[in-house]
């Protein structure tokens, strides 16, 4: 049976294309009408909302045949919606030859997001040269978002004032998951900057990341008792989009009794750090958040298992503190050799997901993010 586009995937191509009753040149120099439709349009043309709902739904049936014969997995309802709005603005043939359509047919769900973010460039017509264009940054950002979007928060209507996400964890049965509130409340009191997706202009915009983690009050090393996550202003919502993930912010024991270091094991000293970090590789391996400004660590000499942070052995510089993953294929519980003071997602889909976020954000605020690290005794007001 012929699936269809749900409400969510609908309103968000209405939204995107527009409406327009009269026939006028796109960006690409193509004749459009009503919402977004090319084929068989006439300049002076002109269309009714009835009209083009309409022909809107005849246009989307189509991208909806293309999508269910080019792409040969399993789709939930909101990536088939995704990957149909994508169809239905940049054509069936560039699906075809995407990388995108080759790499998720592999199985390989967690580069859509950033196979998206590629598509936001037009051939100018006059001078036929590719330009960015702003408004599809926004689109593959929203339609990136779409696919990240479990089925069952899909909604035609409304929103939540503050949404959250968590992955591996579900905070009514574990009350030490942090929250949007109490991260922001926190960093409000600590007079950390909160990015909340206005340029200096005023002008607003989606993905200004608010990257943090959350340092558990236990202070023997070796388990993924921390947190990291992110959060920023989703203006399509009026809302915080919040998302948080199992991870340790503190080196693992076999780092703790073999120190790389003769001054000690580095742990990350919970501060703001500014414009400190920017996607890069992982020990020239894989795509993560690599450490690009000084930061200040506390080292660690004793050579057990206890996290020993004190002040007079803090040290700050450029020691590749990175944000990136422990195992490629499975959550880790233990943190053994996974860490020497980086900050470390326990779960590789998450640490996926999170990279998704940060090249979304890169094609609105490019590359550079900050990262703030708060404690347990923080949240709690100590």
């Amino acid at each position: 049976m012929s699936r269809s586009i749900n409400n969510a995937g609908l309103n968000l191509v209405k939204k995107f294309e527009g409406f327009s009753p009269e026939a006028y040149l796109c960006p690409a120099g193509v004749l459009t009408i009503g919402y977004g439709h090319t084929g068989g349009v006439s300049p002076g043309q002109t269309m009714t909302k009835e009209e083009a709902e309409a022909v809107l739904r005849q246009d989307l049936a189509e991208s909806v045949t293309h999508v269910e014969r080019l792409i040969t997995v399993p789709l939930t309802s909101n990536q088939f919606s995704a990957l149909v709005s994508f169809v239905f603005n940049v054509g069936a043939g560039n699906l075809q030859s995407s990388t995108l359509k080759r790499k998720l047919n592999a199985g390989n769900y967690g580069a859509v997001p950033s196979e998206l973010a590629r598509w936001v460039k037009i051939t100018d017509p006059v001078t036929k040269e590719k330009k960015t264009m702003r408004g599809l940054v926004r689109r593959r950002a929203a339609e990136a978002e779409l696919w990240l979007t479990p089925d069952k928060a899909d909604s035609a209507e409304g929103s939540v004032a503050m949404p959250q996400r968590v992955e591996n964890a579900d905070p009514h049965d574990d009350p030490a998951v942090p929250t949007i509130e109490q991260i922001t409340n926190t960093m409000r009191r600590l007079g950390y900057k909160i990015f909340r997706g206005k340029d200096r202009t005023g002008h607003k915009r989606n993905y200004d990341l608010n990257i943090f983690g959350v340092r558990a009050a236990n202070i023997r090393a070796g388990a993924f008792d921390d947190w990291i996550g992110v959060f920023w202003m989703n203006w399509d919502t009026g809302g915080w989009e919040f998302h948080i993930w199992n991870a340790t912010t503190d080196p693992g024991t076999y780092w703790l009794n073999q120190p790389l270091n003769v001054s000690g094991t580095a742990i990350l000293v919970p501060d703001q750090y500014r414009s400190s970090y920017q996607i890069g590789l992982h020990r020239n391996k894989y795509e993560a958040l690599v450490q690009c400004k000084p930061i200040k660590v506390y080292r660690d000499n004793n050579k057990d298992d206890v996290l020993d942070m004190m002040p007079d052995t803090i040290q700050r510089g450029l020691f590749g503190i990175n944000i990136h993953r422990a195992s490629t294929d499975h959550r880790s519980v233990k943190v053994e050799k996974w860490s020497a003071g980086c900050q470390v997602i326990a779960d590789p889909r998450c640490f996926a997901r999170l990279m998704d976020i940060c090249n979304l954000a890169e094609y609105e605020w490019g590359p550079i993010f900050s990262y703030t690290l708060l404690t347990q005794e923080q949240l709690a007001g100590q």
